[in-house]
């Protein structure tokens, strides 16, 4: 967990220009990336929260003579909401783990999901297999927020249907803070996702 005191202001829009938290001045920024408690600080009513879930393991190619890209992952959902506390608060907080990189030409496993106070992202999926199927793994969904965003696709990998050359391995979905999916691979297990997370302003 990481703490930064604050004197700035903030101002938040959604994807659409429509979500905005008006310009106050803020006390501190926390940022959580392991399963833990938050305690709301003394003074504190109401926290902006960002909820991220982890992303799902990158897929591998199944040939290694010659290999079929693996699917990328898709990256965590993302809940993001205004919430009223109490100082003093002790609000649990779970963060998913990134999931596991495909090994012999396996699908990758999902990402793990995170939650705190009624919000809750969950965790892309794993990239497939680039023998037969190179689809990348879909992004998670999001609840419980004033805006839930569902995480971004992983990239599909090439299918090599040649005798010679490599197949382009599929790119893990982005996510702008936590729970991106784990890249593909050629001729060695997928890549791991990224861990999901929590950001706090308040």
């Amino acid at each position: 967990m990481k703490i930064w005191n604050a004197g700035d202001k903030l101002k938040a829009v959604d994807l659409n220009g429509n979500f905005d938290i008006t310009k106050i001045a803020f006390k501190g920024i926390t940022v959580i990336n392991t399963s833990s408690n938050f305690v709301v600080p003394d003074n504190v009513y109401s926290i902006y929260v960002e909820v991220y879930g982890a992303g799902g393991g990158g897929g591998m190619s199944q040939s290694s003579t010659y290999p079929s890209g693996g699917g990328g992952a898709g990256s965590g959902g993302i809940a993001i909401a205004v919430l009223s506390v109490v100082p003093g608060q002790v609000i649990p907080v779970v963060i998913g783990i990134g999931g596991v990189g495909a090994v012999s030409g396996a699908t990758g496993s999902t990402g793990g999901n995170s939650s705190f106070l009624g919000l809750t992202a969950n965790g892309g999926y794993g990239g497939q297999s680039g023998y037969t199927w190179n689809g990348g793994g879909i992004g998670g969904d999001a609840t419980g927020g004033d805006l839930n965003i569902k995480g971004n696709r992983g990239g599909y990998g090439a299918i090599n249907n040649s005798s010679i050359g490599k197949g382009a391995v599929g790119l893990g979905g982005s996510s702008p803070k936590f729970g991106k999916g784990g890249d593909g691979s050629l001729g060695s297990n997928g890549n791991n996702g990224e861990n999901g997370g929590v950001f706090i302003l308040y």
